[in-house]
């Protein structure tokens, strides 16, 4: 199972992409599809979520979730 400390820090992760794509992803909506997989749990699901909606905040884009 997966934890968040697994991942690297929010703040490295949002520097390296900014650091590549300067402000430009500033603004953007980005909708993410969920593929099902199996042996999934609700709280993987969750952690991944979480993470990635901190990097996309420092990053200033708007994420919208949604299943397949």
């Amino acid at each position: 199972s997966l934890n968040a400390s697994e991942y690297p820090p929010v703040n490295e992760v949002a520097r390296a992409i900014r650091d590549t794509y300067g402000d430009s992803l500033r603004g953007v909506q980005l909708e993410i599809r969920l593929i099902p997989r199996e042996n999934w749990e609700i709280e993987q699901r969750g952690i991944l979520m979480d993470y990635w909606n901190a990097v996309f905040q420092q990053l200033g884009i708007r994420a919208y979730w949604a299943d397949i």
